[in-house]
């Protein structure tokens, strides 16, 4: 405020280019005109004596016929009334409460704070500074900050009045750690998303939530991730999916998952198929049936239905039962299937496939395991594992191959059934399936040419399928199949024991690349006096030779083996026990472990393989079929898939399980979070823990259930659990595989019962 007689400079502040200004600074009265000026921005002489005064400023250009005008008022004061300089003096208030945290001192880093100022003597002008790694200066007299670091903070002020500026105040304002925890929280648009339509996540971030500022979001249908406070992600499958977010401020976060609905197309499996269910009389006086076990891995009820495909019909509508309702992470039991086809239809099936569809909110498909099997004179039964393979539309491979097949007549050695099984209901059916039968020599020696009816389902002797090429001594042998365009089918052969009538199914797998692992090799004695041995049986499906290195990593401190072996185009090599054949003409040790195929000849060119992990008995083998697994099979952490469940153990009353681990890596182990759960989705865990265990790169482990809840737990698993289910979720390495080996008490024959990826 200027003082009487005090020049005062005018500013020019108009818009619009003017080209003339015409002040009018108010100091005249009556008769005596007030002065004036042409200038843009002119010095006035000062005013003779204090009042407030009314100055006017016009403005025009030649661009307009009406100027502009403006007028301001300015004060005029008469000289200071003071008599001294100010006393200063603040206080600083922290920018809102914060109920529910008393632990949080404030103010605390990254809240903002108000620092108030106030003074003795009127002072007219502020100056705070220093504020510390702020660095920074105001001359208000109240001023926001918000500091970075925690500590001691100096403030200095000091405030000017008429007479001048006052002495220098510092206080020290200390600021806190924030230490308020965070609440992860999120919304999300549209409300009711359907597939193909993107959707926004936006995570909460204000101070009733902490104020995170990281955000991670995983989306629960593959695995994909996201950062960021916003994000957008589009769905490509119905189904519930589990958003998980987690949101962090420093070292402090917390997590939270919402299950988000997607509408829209289905894009999983749209069934499941089981072949190989029997009701029939066989060889040796044996008596064939099949038992289903169906596990919900959904966090939903799932109902499910199954129709019957007989052998050598057309089933395009076939009979259907159901619905069979499956609780969360339950388990239906199916005892002779078939059996149970003809006490609710009136009809009698001897051979069949089985189709199983399904439906719950999610869109997640159960898992189907079933075991073909037979009493056994003294006792106990013997069988194959009958695999559920799930039906992706137009997933099946051009080219399948099917290792493992042996045909020595009917008394000695082994013999071969073929099975194959149209996936798809299509009116035409499917036409043209062209097998070759290789013998070992990698000779073709037989070609057959197949058509299916819709879900058309054939098995018969290998010997009836191919003709006079697989009677007799043919020994070892492999069959590719060749898939017409846009067929769905699932070949497989059933590999007999001609002394026991012990089988195993092997199904067709398209041709991998780079490494196999094959897991629960045996050299050694097990539980109730039983031997264990396995067979291996490779076949190059290349149409040049190729070279792989065949290694064996024993559990325990035996030293590993390794040998190299090259194949002719579609040759075949088989050994009824690839431990003794790995240490040559050293006496094999009594050990467990994985064989690794890897090739070596530059060419990543994957072999064939099937393994036989079977008990040897004076009367004959019982076996499990060992497949081999590529690092494409398991699970990684941050990879597509990080979960897999195994239906179908039981407690060692009924049948004893072995739970397994494998590591498909020589860089990297694997470590699981195993989840058990009884027939009606009763988590067995002991307070809900979940069972921690894995193992090292090239690794493998397997014990007894039992053992494991012994060992782990300290608590015995529940007797009478005629299913036992466990889902597995990797917690850091991979990849890495589980499985089950189920052993009938009695005769010691197992099934290999590998894990199923969840989506």
């Amino acid at each position: 405020k200027p003082r009487p007689g005090e020049k005062i400079t005018f500013t020019d502040q108009s818009t619009g280019e003017p080209e003339t200004w015409s002040w009018d600074f108010g100091d005249g009265g009556g008769p005596i005109p007030s002065t004036t000026s042409t200038a843009q921005n002119p010095t006035f002489p000062g005013y003779p004596q204090e009042g407030t005064y009314t100055v006017r400023l016009t403005v025009s250009n030649c661009k307009n016929t009406t100027s502009s005008t403006i007028t301001k008022q300015i004060t005029v004061e008469n000289a200071c009334s003071e008599t001294a300089k100010p006393t200063v003096d603040f206080t600083w208030t922290p920018t809102g409460p914060l109920p529910g945290v008393p632990q949080q001192q404030q103010p605390y880093v990254g809240q903002e704070v108000t620092l108030t100022a106030s003074g003795t003597n009127h002072p007219t002008e502020w100056l705070w500074e220093d504020f510390q790694e702020l660095h920074q200066t105001f001359q208000t007299q109240t001023v926001k900050v918000t500091w970075t670091q925690a500590g001691n903070k100096n403030v200095r002020l000091k405030a000017k009045n008429c007479v001048g500026w006052s002495d220098q105040l510092l206080k020290v304002v200390t600021v806190y750690p924030d230490v308020r925890p965070v609440v992860a929280e999120f919304n999300y648009s549209p409300a009711n998303p359907s597939t193909g339509q993107p959707v926004v996540f936006t995570a909460v971030s204000d101070t009733a939530h902490g104020n995170p500022s990281e955000f991670s979001w995983r989306f629960g249908d593959d695995q994909s991730t996201a950062t960021g406070q916003s994000v957008s992600h589009t769905f490509t499958c119905r189904g519930t999916y589990q958003v998980a977010l987690i949101a962090r401020r420093g070292s402090i976060e917390n997590s939270t998952t919402r299950s988000v609905t997607v509408t829209g197309e289905a894009c999983g499996p749209e069934a499941i198929v089981a072949a190989d269910a029997a009701q029939v009389a066989g060889l040796n006086n044996t008596s064939w049936r099949t038992d289903l076990r169906i596990f919900n891995p959904s966090e939903q009820t799932t109902r499910i239905f199954l129709a019957v495909l007989p052998a050598g019909q057309n089933n395009a509508t076939p009979f259907q039962v159901g619905p069979y309702t499956i609780p969360p992470r339950g388990t239906t039991v199916l005892n002779n299937i078939l059996q149970m086809f003809e006490l609710l239809l009136g009809k009698a099936y001897s051979k069949a496939a089985l189709r199983i569809t399904f439906e719950n909110e999610e869109g997640m498909p159960p898992v189907v395991i079933g075991r073909t099997y037979t009493n056994i004179a003294g006792g106990g039964t013997m069988g194959q594992f009958v695999p559920g393979r799930p039906v992706v539309p137009n997933s099946t491979p051009p080219i399948l191959w099917i290792a493992g097949g042996r045909n020595n007549g009917t008394s000695e050695g082994f013999r071969t059934n073929f099975g194959i099984a149209n996936l798809k209901g299509d009116r035409s059916g499917v036409n043209n399936i062209e097998l070759t039968l290789f013998d070992a020599t990698g000779a073709a020696v037989g070609s057959k040419s197949l058509s299916l009816a819709p879900y058309g389902y054939l098995q018969d002797a290998v010997k009836n399928v191919f003709g006079s090429a697989a009677f007799g001594e043919i020994g070892p042998f492999a069959i590719k199949v060749g898939v017409p365009e846009g067929a769905d089918i699932e070949p497989y052969i059933s590999v007999v024991d001609n002394k026991t009538g012990d089988n195993v199914l092997i199904p067709g797998r398209g041709v991998g690349e780079g490494v196999l692992y094959l897991p629960a090799v045996a050299h050694n004695r097990g539980e109730a006096g039983t031997v264990w041995r396995t067979s291996v049986q490779m076949t190059n499906p290349d149409d040049a030779p190729h070279t792989w290195e065949v290694k064996f990593f024993p559990k325990g401190d035996v030293p590993d083996a390794f040998r190299t072996i090259t194949l002719a185009p579609h040759q075949t090599v088989f050994t009824d026990d690839v431990v003794g054949w790995m240490y040559q003409s050293m006496e094999a040790p009594e050990v467990s472990g994985t064989v690794r195929l890897a090739p070596v000849d530059g060419s990543n060119v994957a072999p064939v393989a099937v393994g036989r992990t079977y008990n040897l008995t004076s009367q004959g083998t019982f076996g499990q079929d060992i497949p081999a697994l590529s690092p494409a099979d398991g699970i990684k952490k941050g990879g597509e898939h990080e979960r897999m469940v195994i239906t179908g153990m039981s407690s060692a009353d009924i049948s004893r399980s072995n739970l397994g681990f494998v590591a498909l890596s020589e860089t990297s182990g694997v470590d699981f979070a195993i989840y058990f759960y009884d027939e009606n989705g009763t988590l067995l865990n002991p307070e809900g823990k979940p069972y921690t265990g894995g193992t090292g790169p090239n690794g493998w482990d397997q014990d007894k259930l039992e053992n494991r809840f012994r060992n782990f737990f300290k608590q015995e698993l529940p007797a009478n659990q005629r299913v036992v289910s466990a889902v597995i979720q990797v917690r850091s390495g991979g990849p890495g595989f589980a499985y089950a080996s189920v052993i009938d008490n009695l005769t010691g024959d197992p099934i290999f019962v590998p894990a199923y990826i969840l989506p």
